[in-house]
């Protein structure tokens, strides 16, 4: 098993690394206020290679929330866990796996209040910005995710994906650097989102299931972003790695600089068939 979890106070270059079956590539970077003034970055990133697949998750907290970070890494730590001990997300019923999940995030809350409620703000945040963040506090932190789990044996050529999103964090699926659109179902909404006070929030998360199987059509990549990388959904194929270095050099730049997260996950008998 092969466990990974971002440090938020800290920048990752662009990596690629081969796991059984899986190439998987990421970075992550603080946006350039964050990293001016030393802060925590709102994003967090993890993953978890087993034996018999790969789970991940990737949160963007919302920063008008109590100290997005915390939503982001507690929801992206428990739902590694629930991804790990439960088997809904070996399941094709999209329908199946919505209502399980939505239950976990629901009880998920209890714990994250519990954090929230032990958080101390900075000695140094006093006065008015100290009472506005006490009753941000009662409101809870809160976060967007993408989640999911991809089963695939490289002898057989079979697998699935199975992965859930809620929020406005970007993902897409790619068949040998040409997109398949249209894969989630449901509403795909900046105002659906995950509380600690009140967990799912919005429409509810969306849901992708896809079958892998032996010489038929279908995904052979993931990848999952925050809105911190500027401009990349208007891309038609995935960039290179010189091509994703420049777009967040270009988004630490950038005025309205937000933090970056990227990961992508390939798989069969070629790591991702991009250009490296």
């Amino acid at each position: 098993m092969r466990l990974f979890q971002i440090d938020q106070r800290l920048e990752y270059p662009l990596s690629v690394l081969q796991a059984g079956p899986f190439a998987i590539r990421y970075t992550y970077a603080r946006s350039r206020e964050t990293q001016q003034g030393d802060d925590i970055g709102q994003d967090y990133l993890t993953y978890k290679v087993t034996n018999d697949g790969i789970m991940f998750c990737v949160c963007d907290g919302v920063s008008q929330s109590y100290y997005g970070n915390l939503a982001a890494k507690y929801l992206g730590d428990a739902l590694l866990q629930f991804m790990s001990e439960s088997d809904c997300f070996n399941s094709m019923d999209s329908e199946y796996v919505k209502y399980r999940l939505c239950s976990s995030l629901q009880r998920m809350t209890a714990q994250a209040t519990a954090m929230i409620n032990r958080h101390e703000i900075p000695t140094h945040i006093g006065g008015l910005f100290r009472e506005v963040l006490e009753e941000k506090r009662m409101k809870g932190s809160e976060t967007t995710f993408v989640c999911g789990k991809i089963i695939y044996s490289a002898a057989q050529k079979k697998g699935q994906i199975t992965a859930a999103c809620l929020g406005d964090t970007g993902i897409r699926l790619f068949d040998y650097g040409t997109e398949i659109p249209g894969l989630l179902t449901g509403e795909i909404s900046h105002w659906n989102r995950w509380s600690s006070c009140d967990g799912v929030l919005g429409e509810g998360p969306s849901i992708l299931t896809v079958s892998l199987e032996r010489d038929a059509s279908g995904p052979n990549c993931i990848q999952v972003f925050t809105d911190g990388l500027m401009g990349y959904k208007k891309w038609r194929r995935p960039p290179d790695d010189a091509e994703l270095r420049q777009m967040i050099h270009t988004s630490h730049d950038h005025a309205a600089s937000d933090d970056v997260s990227f990961l992508e996950i390939s798989w069969n008998e070629v790591t991702g068939g991009f250009k490296r």
